[in-house]
Parts: C-alpha cells; sequence; structure tokens
C-alpha cells in the first residue's frame, strides 16, 4: 500500500496524469490563441468583408426597389450611404 500504482492511491494517480495532459493542451491551445490575436490572424477576414457586405446590402436594395417597397428617392438615398 505504501508503493505508487498500488491500493486506493491508483486510481488518483490516473486521474491527475490525465488532467496534467488537459492542462497541457489548454496552455497550449491558449498561446496559440494569443499569438494569432497578437500578430492579426484574424485580420485577412475584416479586410474582405466590406466589400462583400456592400455588394449584398446593394443587391438586397435592388430586390426591394423591384418589389415597389421603397420609393426612388429612398433607394437613391439609401445606395449613396451603401456606396
Amino acid at each position: 500500500m505504501g508503493y505508487w500504482g498500488y491500493g486506493p492511491y491508483y486510481h488518483n494517480f490516473e486521474f491527475g496524469g490525465i488532467i496534467m495532459i488537459i492542462w497541457c493542451f489548454l496552455i497550449v491551445w491558449l498561446i496559440i490563441a494569443i499569438l494569432r490575436f497578437v500578430f492579426g490572424g484574424h485580420r485577412h477576414r475584416h479586410d474582405q468583408m466590406p466589400e462583400n457586405d456592400s455588394d449584398e446590402a446593394l443587391k438586397i436594395l435592388k430586390q426591394r426597389y423591384a418589389r415597389g417597397e421603397i420609393s426612388k428617392k429612398e433607394f437613391d438615398d439609401i445606395k449613396k450611404d451603401i456606396t
């Protein structure tokens, strides 16, 4: 009972090893997330978004005008804001 791996302490030792592995993965994941944030891994997606959003908004605006939901004046005003 005094040795590691025997007796009631054996199960606690296994569980402690699993917890240690989980902590190691969490620490590595945290380091990678911080590095991606600091060195701009998220910037590429934001640079492309305004063009796609603007094109999509103009498409929706044209559809609303074609259905008669908005007037020509409203269409022109909104189009100026979008572009």
